[in-house]
């Protein structure tokens, strides 16, 4: 019996709750329902508050450049929707509606009430459980992939010649018993583009789990091939650690990957990877190894167990990508022939075809014919490089339609991989590449358009982001062996350095020297004006005494914390780039008054002193990443007149209300209002009460990104 009862009691509940608790909730549709949309909009607030926290925190990630979980995205996503003011006057015309009557108003509409005030729980609960999810953390550090490193494959050419090898390398990828493949041939034949195409196809189809693209080159530093391995596994190495410790931390994080691709692109001599932190085919059997060289009998010592070779086009495939770089101009009737007999020049090459064949693209007949004079030229001399590739881009340089062009080419040859516009920019400025324009926003301008024009030209590449570009090697080698015949141009590398600075002629006549990473003891160089180093350095005091025609200096990651007192004698210097130095003082700086362009990106000085306040030409002044820097003495900014761009992203912060101290100790933001100029600023203001009092102006024309607490305006 009491059995039973229990089995009534069950039912009587469950009766209940099936059908009570409903009938009172569709009732509490109907006579509650301005609770429920007063419990919608308290709801709404709340999502507001924990929407801007949210928001807070992913603002201070981006800042740092970090990278924001999809999660927390999606989740501010939906907030933002149900909190947009479309969503705030949808939910004040359902309340009004819910109030409306019927029957010449002595009788509620019963039907549009319940289905409001229904909608209105609906979305509470919505927004209730939005409000649950909590995030402690909302990003990650930044980790590069090999496709953000690599250049893009805007197109692959799939040349039957080219489909043999490029199935070859996909076969002993998925051969277990193949760990270490070797792809060689000339330079210029489309080594690297045909390992770039594998890794995007790698990294899109996910069949590693993970993909790296190394660029090895002439300049084989084990500690800089570990460090680009690092970055893209997202691993962070100790610069103090040895190189072997470093060695055995990427091993261990290799080995944590079922299956890696490593890409280790042009290949001059022998590398020993195990040494780097590559783990052999004993220590790791998912570990593949894709090298590029020139060399065969490199990739042989390095134990390659398949070598392929990637050979020329044929005569009727080079034709063909002839015609589509030139365009219609080569069926004309008066050039066909010319243009195929320059084809044939080109010696099926896909970057000699490429670089020569855009160059001539839209050209008359007689350029044509002079341009096959040219490589029909023996004068050139190659210098190792297959002497078609060299004379293909010699003759795409030539056909560059003004010096200005052709001089931001050849710096761009000596800036090498990755290279930044900005870089350039300041390069091209300093040397007076373009002084007819008068304002820095207009040289950015030309200096991009020049960029994508030798981008169009295939003489450069497109770079991993909008904002660099890139060079292919052999067109780099090139532009450097015409910057020293035609412009007395040196970019001396480690292993030549000494025997160009004992040639007392040629550094005599020398204009421009770049890349350089040791000093001699003295050096006589009336000429030049383009003067560039990095590393540990030591750099004697009256270094400057003897190459007073300086326009563009730079130093960088160079370790002396007090300037050369001869420096002073670099009247003419318009741009000094002195990034990440372990600088301490540089009042000396103030006697530069010709100095246009200042970079003092990443160095480690803690004050801007009063004397800087004597550029008064100064036209940019970079303190990015400058996080020691604690005091802009006070009307410094402000006496520089002349003054377009500042930046002090991750930087100085210590902005000082004007006004309240008296004298003041630090800058303050009324100082930029006088810079009539200033069309770029990137600032950090933590505290709104550093505002001017009339704010900070941004209605004048021009890129500003102003952090004010935890929210960047970007205009």
């Amino acid at each position: 019996m009491e059995f039973l009862l229990a089995i009534v009691e069950s039912l009587a509940s469950k009766a209940a709750e099936y059908t009570v608790e409903p009938t009172v909730r569709r009732l509490g549709y109907l006579f509650k329902y301005k609770t429920k949309f007063q419990d919608l909009r308290s709801k709404v607030k709340e999502l507001e508050d924990a929407t801007e926290r949210v928001q807070e925190s992913v603002d201070a990630a981006n800042r740092d450049g970090r990278e924001i979980f999809d999660d927390v995205q999606r989740w501010l996503t939906t907030a933002s929707e149900k909190i947009s003011d479309e969503a705030a006057r949808q939910l004040q015309e359902d309340k009004e509606k819910a109030m409306k009557r019927c029957f010449a108003g002595f009788c509620p509409d019963f039907k549009s009430r319940y289905q409001l005030s229904k909608k209105a729980d609906k979305e509470a609960i919505a927004i209730t459980e939005l409000l649950k999810q909590k995030f402690d953390v909302v990003s990650r550090p930044f980790v590069p992939k090999a496709t953000d490193i690599i250049r893009p494959v805007k197109e692959y050419e799939a040349f039957d010649s080219r489909s043999k090898a490029l199935d070859e390398v996909m076969e002993a990828l998925k051969n277990n018993n193949v760990n270490i493949i070797g792809v060689h041939g000339m330079g210029g034949v489309g080594k690297t583009t045909l390992v770039t195409y594998v890794a995007r196809q790698a990294e899109e189809k996910r069949s590693f789990d993970a993909v790296v693209f190394v660029r090895v080159a002439q300049t084989t530093d084990p500690e800089l091939i570990q460090k680009q391995i690092a970055s893209q596994l997202g691993l962070k190495l100790d610069d103090n650690q040895t190189i072997d410790v470093r060695a055995a931390h990427l091993c261990n994080r290799l080995k944590k990957a079922e299956k890696v691709l490593i890409v280790l692109d042009d290949i001059w001599k022998e590398l020993e990877v195990e040494t780097i932190g590559i783990p052999s085919a004993d220590q790791h059997k998912g570990c593949k190894i894709l090298m590029t060289s020139r060399m065969p009998g490199v990739l042989n010592l390095m134990s390659s167990q398949k070598l392929i070779p990637i050979d020329i086009l044929d005569e009727v495939e080079a034709w063909n990508l002839f015609k589509k770089m030139a365009g219609h101009v080569t069926e004309s009737f008066d050039v066909k022939t010319i243009a195929e007999e320059v084809a044939q020049k080109c010696a099926g090459l896909p970057l000699a075809i490429t670089t020569v064949a855009k160059a001539l693209r839209g050209k008359k007949l007689a350029q044509w014919k002079d341009a096959l004079e040219q490589l029909n030229s023996s004068e050139i001399n190659s210098e190792g490089i297959g002497g078609a590739v060299y004379k293909a881009i010699d003759t795409s340089y030539t056909y560059l339609e003004t010096k200005e062009r052709k001089s931001t080419f050849l710096l761009c040859g000596i800036m090498g991989h990755g290279a930044a516009i900005e870089d350039l920019l300041k390069y091209c400025r300093g040397l007076g590449l373009f002084d007819s324009l008068d304002t820095m926003e207009k040289m950015r301008n030309r200096v991009v358009s020049f960029v994508d024009d030798l981008i169009d030209s295939s003489l450069l590449l497109a770079g991993s982001t909008p904002e660099r570009f890139g060079i292919h090697d052999v067109v780099r080698d090139v532009a450097i062996s015409i910057a020293s015949r035609d412009c007395c141009w040196l970019a001396l590398g480690e292993e030549d350095v000494f025997e160009e600075w004992s040639n007392k002629d040629t550094m005599r006549n020398c204009n421009l020297v770049g890349k350089v990473s040791e000093l001699p003891d003295g050096l006589e160089c009336p000429n030049l004006t383009f003067f560039s180093m990095f590393g540990t350095v030591e750099v004697p005091a009256n270094f400057f005494n003897a190459i007073q025609g300086l326009r563009v200096l730079e130093f960088g990651r160079t370790n002396f914390t007090v300037l050369p007192s001869s420096l002073v004698c670099l009247k003419t210097l318009r741009t000094l780039c002195l990034r990440n130095c372990d600088l301490e003082e540089i009042c000396i700086l103030g006697d530069l008054r010709n100095l246009e362009i200042l970079d003092l990106c990443g160095s480690s000085i803690t004050v801007l002193p009063e004397e800087i306040g004597q550029l008064t030409k100064l036209k940019l002044l970079d303190l990015k990443y400058c996080r020691n820097l604690q005091v802009i003495s006070p009307n410094v900014l402000s006496k520089l007149s002349s003054l377009e761009e500042l930046y002090l992203y991750d930087s100085f912060d210590g902005w000082e209300v004007d006004g309240i101290e008296s004298p003041r100790n630090n800058a303050s933001l009324a100082e930029l209002q006088p810079l009539s100029r200033l069309t770029t600023l990137e600032v950090h203001i933590p505290n709104v009460k550093a505002l001017p009092k009339d704010n900070l102006s941004l209605e004048r024309k021009g890129r500003f990104r102003v952090s004010i607490g935890f929210f960047i305006i970007m205009v």
